[in-house]
């Protein structure tokens, strides 16, 4: 539970700094991260799609893609 608490204290520190301290671009590429990461997790956790290694990397290209390409699309 400790681990935890300290955990999510760091977190929310790292969270005011990304908001507060990156431009844009920062904040999107930290997004771009959290997202592909997300993408990974989703797909590996199943037992079946998980075995497939360049199913989880095309996965998680593609969930870091998402952010990008609607800021992009947003931005014309």
């Amino acid at each position: 539970m400790k681990q935890r608490v300290i955990t999510g204290v760091v977190g929310i520190i790292i969270f005011f700094i990304v908001v507060y301290c990156l431009p844009v671009e920062g904040i999107i590429a930290v997004f771009s991260l959290l997202c592909g990461i997300a993408a990974y997790e989703a797909i590996h956790i199943n037992s079946e799609m998980g075995k497939n290694k360049l199913y989880l990397a095309i996965s998680a290209l593609m969930g870091a893609m998402i952010p990008i390409t609607v800021v992009k699309l947003g931005m014309n």
